[in-house]
C-alpha cells in the first residue's frame, strides 16, 4: 500500500488519474466479454424454461442447456462444445470459454477459441462479440496496429450494435498507444459529443484531457 501511494504521489495528478483510468479500462476490457457470454447462456436457459422447452428437439439439448447454466470452468464449457456440438448451447459455451481464457490472461488460447467460433458459427447472433474479442486479444498481445484496424472495421460494420461504443473507445486507446495523439483526441471528442450520457463518458473525458496535455507538451 505504501509503495502504491508513493508511486502515485510522484506522478502529476492528471497523469496519475489517466493511469488509473487506463488500468480500469483494461480490467473492464478483460471482464466484459465474460458477462456477455454468461448472460446469453442464462437467457437461453430461461427462454427454454419459459416456453416449456418448445425449442428443445431432444433430451440432449435439454441436458446441454442445463450444463451450460451450471458451468464454472473453461474445461466444462469445452466439454459442452465437444459433447453437444449440435445444440444451441455449444456456440454460447464456446464464446464463454474464449472470454474466460482472455480474462485469465491466456490471450493466444482465447484467440483460438474466438477464431473457431467465427469459423463454426459465422451467422450466430453473438458473432459481433467474437469479432470484438479477437480484436481485444490482438491488442493485449501487442498487435496494436492490427487491433486498431479490427476495432475500426467493427464500428463500420456494426454502427448500431450495443458493443460499438466499446469498439470506438478501443480505437482511440490504440491510437494513443501508437502515438497518434491528434487522431485519438478527435475520436475521444466525437465520442463524448455523441454519447454525453454514457457511463463511459467520465473515463473518456479523462483520457481526452490526458491526450490534450500530451499534445500541448509536444508543441
Amino acid at each position: 500500500m505504501a509503495d502504491e501511494k508513493n508511486s502515485t504521489e510522484q506522478r502529476p495528478p492528471l497523469e496519475a488519474e489517466h493511469h488509473d483510468d487506463l488500468q480500469q479500462a483494461l480490467n473492464l476490457l478483460k471482464e466484459y466479454a465474460q458477462p456477455i457470454a454468461i448472460s446469453v447462456g442464462a437467457a437461453l436457459v430461461v427462454f427454454l424454461g419459459v416456453t416449456g422447452y418448445r425449442q428443445i428437439k431432444s433430451s440432449k439439448q435439454e441436458r446441454a442447456a442445463r450444463l451450460l447454466s451450471a458451468a464454472t470452468s473453461v474445461e466444462q464449457l469445452q466439454e459442452i462444445v465437444q459433447d453437444y456440438a449440435t445444440t444451441p448451447s455449444a456456440p454460447i459455451a464456446k464464446l464463454n470459454a474464449a472470454a474466460r481464457l482472455f480474462h485469465s490472461g491466456q490471450f493466444e488460447l482465447a484467440r483460438l477459441e474466438y477464431s473457431q467460433f467465427l469459423r463454426d458459427y459465422p451467422d450466430h447472433m453473438m458473432k459481433p462479440a467474437a469479432d470484438l474479442g479477437m480484436a481485444y486479444c490482438q491488442e493485449a498481445s501487442g498487435e496494436t496496429e492490427e487491433a486498431l484496424a479490427e476495432f475500426d472495421h467493427f464500428t463500420e460494420a456494426n454502427p448500431d450494435h450495443f458493443l460499438t461504443p466499446l469498439a470506438v473507445i478501443s480505437s482511440a486507446r490504440c491510437l494513443e498507444e501508437l502515438g497518434r495523439l491528434e487522431q485519438a483526441q478527435a475520436v475521444y471528442k466525437d465520442f463524448i459529443e455523441k454519447n454525453p450520457e454514457t457511463a463511459w463518458a467520465p473515463q473518456v473525458q479523462n483520457s481526452l484531457m490526458y491526450v490534450e496535455k500530451e499534445i500541448r507538451a509536444k508543441k
